[in-house]
């Protein structure tokens, strides 16, 4: 089991990355489930809501990621920002997280909100290793990655004109992040073909 110390005690960075995790990660690579992110994976033209973990050092690096996705017009950089810790996670299984479904139910509200005031059709959904709320309920990035596809199958019915699209954020260590889009498809080809 691995330690839920997440940073040090003068409240510095999150912990490195495991081999585990680096193998896993450069699988979900090699079988391009994680991808990088494109302009055209989600519609940005009248701007993004970004459902993300509130980590104040990986934030910056997701929000600037989106900004330079976002195409040159009077709206860029429209990204309306919904953040709590563990980002998009909290919307697929409050269980998991060992709290109620009233922590569901106000992300979903908030996030149908920012659609009914600013018009925004489009939602960027976010995950990020390493997690402290991820490391304190022991899920693995795979199970993570599992629960951001259940919190956009419980997004997309919010309205008929949600498009979603799912993202992972790494922080590598060192000064290196990437932000990957996530395709369910593969993801699930790739679960399927584990079982088997």
């Amino acid at each position: 089991m691995r330690s839920l110390s997440t940073h040090s005690t003068q409240g510095g960075p999150m912990r490195e990355l495991t081999k585990a995790e680096l193998r896993i990660i450069k699988e979900l690579k090699k079988q391009d489930i994680l991808q990088p992110p494109r302009g055209y994976q989600l519609d940005y033209r009248n701007g993004v809501i970004m459902v993300a973990c509130a980590d104040g050092d990986q934030l910056y690096d997701l929000f600037t990621t989106h900004a330079g996705l976002c195409p040159s017009n009077p709206n860029r950089h429209r990204i309306h920002l919904l953040t709590r810790n563990g980002g998009a996670l909290w919307i697929s299984r409050p269980r998991t997280f060992n709290r109620q479904t009233d922590e569901v139910g106000s992300l979903l509200k908030e996030i149908q909100k920012a659609h009914s005031m600013k018009h925004i059709n489009a939602v960027a959904l976010y995950t990020h290793v390493p997690c402290g709320v991820a490391d304190e309920f022991n899920t693995d990035i795979v199970t993570n990655l599992k629960l951001l596809i259940e919190a956009k199958i419980l997004v997309r019915p919010l309205s008929p004109d949600f498009q979603t699209a799912e993202f992972f954020h790494v922080d590598y260590g060192q000064g290196k992040k990437r932000s990957y889009y996530v395709s369910p498809e593969k993801f699930r080809e790739w679960l399927k073909s584990k079982r088997s």
